[in-house]
C-alpha cells in the first residue's frame, strides 16, 4: 500500500477527480491507512447499530420491519465497501506507475484490491437476497 501517501496526493498524481469517487470530504489530506481504517470503523458502527435496531424490534416490530432495517444497513455497507475498493484501485495504480507490475508493491496492491471486490462482490449478493 502506498505508505504514508496521502489520499488527495495519490488521487493528483493519477489525474483521478476525487469528486467523481464520492469519497468524504474528510479522506482528503488523510494517508490510504488512515482512510481504510476510518472506514473500517464506520463498517463496524454500521453493523452495531443494525444489531441495536433489530434488538429494538423484536417483540414489536414485523417481519418486514427487520427486513427494511437490514437492507438498509447493507446498503450503506455495500457504499463503504465501494469506497474502499475505489482507494485500493487507485493504490494499485499508483504501485504499477511507480513500481512496476513486477515489484512487490504491486503485488501486494493487487491482492489488497481482489480482497476488496470480493467483499463487494458479497455484499452485493447480500442485497440481492434479501
Amino acid at each position: 500500500m502506498a505508505r504514508g501517501q496521502k489520499i488527495d496526493e495519490l488521487y493528483i498524481s493519477l489525474g483521478l477527480d476525487i469528486a467523481r469517487l464520492q469519497l468524504d470530504f474528510d479522506t482528503a489530506g488523510r494517508t490510504v491507512s488512515e482512510t481504510v481504517a476510518r472506514l473500517n470503523s464506520k463498517s463496524n458502527q454500521l453493523k452495531l447499530k443494525m444489531d441495536v435496531d433489530l434488538a429494538k424490534l423484536d417483540g414489536v416490530g414485523t417481519e418486514l420491519d427487520k427486513i427494511k432495517v437490514r437492507h438498509q444497513a447493507i446498503n450503506r455497507e455495500l457504499d463503504i465497501q465501494r469506497q474502499k475498493e475505489q482507494i485500493l484501485a487507485a493504490v494499485l495504480k499508483s504501485a504499477k506507475k511507480n513500481d512496476g507490475v513486477d515489484s512487490a508493491a504491486y503485488r501486494r496492491a493487487e491482492s489488497n484490491l481482489l480482497r476488496q471486490q470480493r467483499t463487494v462482490a458479497q455484499t452485493e449478493a447480500e442485497v440481492r437476497k434479501l
